[in-house]
């Protein structure tokens, strides 16, 4: 019976620690001052990379100046590669969420506000970026 419990304890610490979700942070920005950004990473069974943001008080699109289409989210490699990951829309309470998946291991995120919504490279100046990080099993909260 013990043997058991032993095993079962250790089956969820290690299903646990795969499942580990890990919150990251963007650096605030002169553009987008109010905004509060917040990303949740962890992997998948797949080994891929789960990203969910949640922002808040984000100024829509529209309304920054000059005006913009649409804010996109980019993952950006260790040398220099940018992967657009999907677009970001503002609801009417100025929030914004987003929900994307990325085969990377080591990267940063990047928003950026763009004129149209699939370009080819991201727009300067960043609306708001992390730092790097690397995605792997076993992170904790």
């Amino acid at each position: 019976m013990q043997m058991r419990l032993i095993t079962l304890v250790t089956c969820c610490l290690l299903l646990s620690a795969g499942c580990a979700t890990r919150k990251i942070v963007f650096q605030g920005s002169p553009l987008q001052p109010a905004a509060d950004a917040k990303a949740k990473i962890r992997l998948d069974q797949n080994e891929n990379t789960l990203v969910e943001l949640e922002l808040q008080h984000v100024a829509p699109a529209d309304k920054l100046w000059p005006p913009k289409a649409v804010y996109v989210v980019w993952a950006e490699d260790t040398e220099g590669q940018m992967f657009q990951l999907g677009q970001l829309r503002v609801n009417e309470e100025r929030a914004a969420y987003f929900n994307g998946t990325t085969a990377l291991e080591r990267f940063r995120l990047i928003i950026t506000a763009e004129d149209e919504p699939r370009p080819e490279q991201p727009s300067q100046p960043h609306m708001l970026a992390t730092d790097f990080f690397s995605a792997r099993r076993g992170w904790l909260p």
